[in-house]
């Protein structure tokens, strides 16, 4: 699983996570709760503007998928469900990562326990005021972006259809074919 955890006191973030996995991005301060923890964290997330790159990933290559959506967003749900469906084989090839423009915790949580997200799942609580979603200039719900182990933003997704996720699958596989 890629949720947050908690080790021996110490909080793992989401960069940690990544750096764990060598993917030394530059990053971007923000708080974020974790779903499965109910802590707040300070967190690191990626470079601010679209279009602009990570650092180079060291020593592996996988995609980053990020995905805006909210527990009120039933396409985003779907989304999720989808995701949830097909995690085992997606996660070989990219870390996935839910950003939750939710305001209300409780609803967050539990629209997460629904959904049987195992995957990066984090929120600043801020809903449409929050700074990542004017970064990643998030108009519409769910919105997501693939983007690749460079830092390059390969794909951007307005809206669930099922042909999104078999197409960020073909993306990734291509790669290790």
């Amino acid at each position: 699983k890629l949720n947050y955890t908690a080790k021996g006191g110490r909080e793992q973030t989401l960069q940690n996570a990544l750096d764990k996995q060598q993917r030394p991005y530059e990053r971007i301060t923000i708080s974020a709760y974790d779903s499965l923890t109910n802590k707040l964290y300070s967190d690191t997330v990626h470079k601010a503007k679209l279009k602009q790159t990570y650092k180079k990933a060291q020593n592996t290559y996988m995609d980053v998928y990020v995905a805006f959506g909210s527990f009120a967003c039933m396409p985003c749900r779907m989304e999720n469900s989808e995701i949830a469906k097909q995690y085992e084989e997606l996660s070989k090839n990219m870390v996935i990562v839910n950003f939750s423009l939710d305001i209300n915790r409780k609803e967050w949580e539990a629209a997460a326990k629904l959904d049987k997200i195992v995957w990066y799942n984090v929120s600043d609580m801020k809903g449409s005021a929050g700074k990542i979603k004017t970064i990643y200039d998030v108009q519409a719900m769910p919105t997501s972006y693939l983007i690749d182990p460079n830092g390059l933003i390969v794909e951007r997704f307005e809206g669930y259809s099922e042909e999104n996720i078999t197409r960020i699958a073909l993306i990734a596989n291509k790669k290790t074919d």
